[in-house]
C-alpha cells in the first residue's frame, strides 16, 4: 500500500509540472500582453489544487 501512495503523489506532482510548463509555455508565447498573469497566477490556482489532490490520496 506504501508503493500505491508515493506512486499516486508521484503523478499528483508530474501533474503539477505539467501543467506548469503549458502555461509558462503559452505565456511566453502569446501575442498577448496579459498572459503574464498567468505566470502570476500559477501558485494561487497551483498550490491548492496540488493540496486537494494529496488530501484524496
Amino acid at each position: 500500500m506504501h508503493n500505491r501512495t508515493a506512486f499516486l503523489k508521484a503523478g499528483a506532482y508530474a501533474g503539477f509540472a505539467g501543467a506548469t510548463m503549458f502555461i509558462v509555455q503559452a505565456v511566453f508565447t502569446s501575442a498577448s500582453s496579459t498572459a503574464a498573469i498567468g505566470l502570476i497566477m500559477i501558485p494561487f490556482y497551483g498550490f491548492p489544487a496540488a493540496g486537494v489532490g494529496c488530501v484524496g490520496l
